[in-house]
């Protein structure tokens, strides 16, 4: 009876402990969930913002979930003040980065990469009263300060643990060029890797040419958030596989040099490309079934 019992308890305990290993998997033993990666923090503040007078900001990294809460719950001026004081009298092994923007005055970047799982609160003293706020964004921030308050732009988005799980896939790219291509020159090749199905046909309608020009640097400013993987290859030459985490939500458009159209990858477990004169195609057994370019209609046979 006792032994069955154990069985009984056994078999309820399994799910749940990989339900809680699952729900806790971004938590490391300093007990942060998904802690932020951040590298620099630019500030720039709009001339005439907060009546034309300097502002406070003070960038605030804890290894504790609870405290988050905490600091997330404090009045900014208090923070300011007496609440400021004795938070980082209490917790003297938190990080903490503080300056005072000036009107019209780009500041930074300022090098803020540590070492370590933290989580990031910002605190931005103005008239407008902005309340702090979690950062959610990791490696290169802006931290904006105008009449509606301040804000963060740039970096790139968090991923939650379950966003790491679906692109859990695995693809192995490989790269053939063959001698006499590009006029047996380098080739540049990268490859753009986004989440978003409406951006690719804003890609679809650049040529190589485009793409290296000038697109290349608008459309990262303008969508920080997609992956740029770059390669310069030598005509004679094979390359890779270089292996992707992908998942069936992301999109892969591909630019060869200057010549010819983008091309839009199909995330198979072994994708072999072949570079020429005219761009790039796909190669290999999985190609055999496609004639066309897959982003751009164009025919190769």
């Amino acid at each position: 009876m006792v032994a069955a019992t154990a069985r009984r308890i056994a078999t309820l305990l399994v799910p749940c402990s990989l339900l809680l290993a699952a729900g806790c998997a971004g938590r490391g033993a300093d007990g942060v969930d998904d802690p932020v990666k951040l590298r620099n923090v630019s500030i720039r503040m709009q001339a005439g913002a907060n009546g034309n007078s300097p502002g406070r900001l003070e960038l605030v990294r804890v290894a504790d979930e609870k405290l988050v809460a905490e600091l997330v719950g404090t009045d900014v001026g208090a923070w300011f003040g007496p609440a400021g004081e004795a938070f980082r009298s209490a917790h003297p092994s938190a990080l903490y980065d503080a300056w005072e923007p000036v009107p019209g005055v780009d500041s930074g970047p300022h090098r803020v990469k540590a070492e370590g799982r933290y989580a990031a609160v910002l605190f931005c003293e103005t008239r407008h009263g902005s309340p702090p706020f979690r950062v959610e964004r990791d490696g290169d921030l802006t931290v904006v300060i105008d009449d509606s308050g301040c804000r963060i732009e740039g970096g790139r988005p968090r991923q939650s643990i379950l966003d790491r799980l679906r692109r859990s896939k695995r693809v192995e790219l490989s790269f053939a060029v063959p001698g006499e291509a590009n006029g047996n020159r380098p080739v540049r090749v990268e490859l753009v890797r986004l989440d978003d199905p409406d951006l690719v046909p804003t890609l679809a309608r650049l040529s190589g040419s485009q793409w290296f020009g000038q697109a290349r640097a608008a459309f990262r400013s303008t969508n920080p958030e997609v992956l740029m993987d770059d390669w310069e290859l030598v005509p004679g030459s094979s390359y890779g596989p270089f292996r992707l985490g992908v998942n069936d939500n992301v999109h892969g458009v591909l630019f060869c040099g200057a010549a010819g159209r983008p091309l839009r990858v199909p995330w198979e477990s072994e994708v072999n490309v072949e570079v020429g004169d005219r761009g790039c195609r796909l190669a290999g057994t999985d190609a055999s079934r496609r004639s066309w370019n897959p982003l751009t209609w164009s025919a190769w046979e």
